[in-house]
């Protein structure tokens, strides 16, 4: 099922409102964890207010587009299946 574009721009929107009260983030390729992995590793970050999502590149983009911190990030680094660590405390 095709993700609606209210949805997308939600996404985004949310994206822009995270990256502009980051403390830290770290762009990961999560390729080659698998899914306990990744759900061991979500909830290790998450106990320390750090969430973990993978993001759609395209959406990512669009969102480090509108942030000032992002800004000098080149966009053609956000590049095969990635996921987002951010701290905003």
């Amino acid at each position: 099922m095709a993700v609606t574009r209210a949805v997308k721009e939600e996404t985004v929107a949310t994206l822009q409102a995270d990256l502009a009260q980051l403390q830290l983030a770290v762009l990961t390729d999560y390729r080659g964890l698998s899914v306990a992995e990744l759900t061991e590793l979500r909830s290790n970050l998450r106990a320390e207010g750090i969430s973990y999502r993978v993001t759609k590149n395209t959406l990512l983009r669009l969102a480090a587009a509108g942030s000032e911190r992002f800004k000098q990030i080149d966009p053609a680094s956000f590049a095969g299946p990635m996921a987002l660590a951010i701290s905003v405390t």
